[in-house]
């Protein structure tokens, strides 16, 4: 159920239940108090489909290579290993004495 009726769901469902909100067959989106949640111990599941997820990924990766182009946004990179040092990457990571990421390149 989606809009308003999606409310009648929570009083419906045994304390600590899941409602799992997925796709909008209904057109709308399920809408209903947060509050109602929380004391009940309720849990609330969005899932938008099978490829939701990889276009919101898509998405937020070109959003972030974006800035990168225009300089907003500047990646830290601790160090960059050739990958035949890739046992020197992992005990770079492993040390925890870097700041940033540490890259391999081929």
């Amino acid at each position: 159920m989606g809009g308003p009726r999606a409310a009648e769901l929570t009083a419906k469902l045994a304390p600590f239940g899941r409602i799992l909100a997925y796709g909008m067959l209904s057109g709308e989106l399920p809408t209903f108090p947060v509050a109602g949640l929380i004391p009940r111990g309720l849990t609330l599941i969005g899932f938008g489909g099978p490829d939701a997820y990889a276009k919101q990924v898509a998405a937020v990766r070109a959003e972030a290579l974006g800035l990168v182009a225009d300089g907003t946004l500047t990646p830290v990179i601790d160090r960059i290993y050739p990958l035949a040092d890739v046992a020197a990457a992992h005990a770079r990571v492993e040390s925890r004495e870097g700041v940033g990421k540490v890259v391999l390149v081929p």
